[in-house]
């Protein structure tokens, strides 16, 4: 089972992929968001090239846990996507994400116009890692709580 991860921005999106046994993610892309029509095309495609069974997209819920404009933006974004996708989308808690993302290419010692081009597919990378680790150490996939819940009161 393949997972797909997003980390949804106003100018690009980062995609990240896990391996076939759902334990690793890693990155493959990073799209400029073009047009609706053209992004979700383009999702869509990933999505069926790479036989995704699952999309998780980060959902920035704010830092005391309540939800805010650009989470509703997220809910909107992903049942957009539910709607061109044949496979199931959720949102999935990615508060800090983009920050662990710059501090690990921060600590591999890139300069920062390499990390700005690599910031949106490595958050990508954190979002899905989190998802899977959290849902491979509580409970198989099939009977773990609803992602689109997680990290909401």
């Amino acid at each position: 089972m393949r997972f797909m991860g997003l980390d949804v921005g106003k100018a690009r999106i980062g995609v990240a992929i896990s391996d076939e046994t759902a334990l690793i993610a890693r990155g493959i892309a990073t799209l400029r968001r073009k047009s609706r029509s053209q992004d979700f095309e383009a999702l869509a495609r990933l999505v069926r090239e790479n036989e995704v069974r699952h999309v998780v997209v980060g959902n920035p819920i704010n830092m005391d846990g309540t939800v805010g404009r650009e989470s509703v933006r997220m809910g909107r974004f992903a049942a957009r996507l539910q709607a061109v996708v044949s496979v199931e989308v959720s949102l999935w808690d990615e508060r800090l994400s983009s920050f662990a993302a710059e501090q690990w290419l921060i600590e591999r010692g890139d300069h920062w116009s390499k990390r700005k081009k690599e910031i949106d597919q490595l958050s990508a990378v954190v979002i899905l890692q989190d998802f899977l680790d959290f849902h491979n150490l509580t409970s198989p996939f099939e009977q773990a709580p609803a992602a689109d819940r997680h990290g909401r009161n």
